[in-house]
């Protein structure tokens, strides 16, 4: 049989480790993609919020793929986050009560 070899090292304690981390490093790198979409988050519109942001990662030398709204709980909840391993598939997410609470001041902060 063609698949022989492959059976036998996933039977081994290296071969299990070996596809563990295979799957690990896939959900890592693969997961924002496919969280973004489950969350149904939507890119942040052109404003003043998305300058500030875009700047402020400018300036920290932060690659991303995209600035996402992120409606949990309806948009209510008043957090952030940076999802993701790569630029490819880094995206900054925030949601739309923090926007509408912070100064612009302190969206640099």
């Amino acid at each position: 049989m063609p698949f022989e070899w492959p059976a036998r090292f996933l039977a081994t304690a290296g071969g299990e480790i070996t596809y563990f981390l295979i799957f690990l490093f896939t959900v890592a790198i693969l997961g924002p993609v496919m969280i973004q979409k489950f969350w149904r988050c939507k890119p942040l519109e052109s404003n003043e919020h998305r300058t500030r942001i875009e700047n402020l990662c400018r300036k920290a030398g932060i690659a991303y793929a995209d600035i996402l709204y992120w409606p949990i709980f309806g948009g209510k909840m008043i957090t952030a986050g940076v999802m993701g391993l790569i630029q490819k598939f880094r995206y900054i997410l925030v949601t739309p009560s923090l926007l509408r609470l912070l100064e612009p001041e302190e969206i640099d902060a």
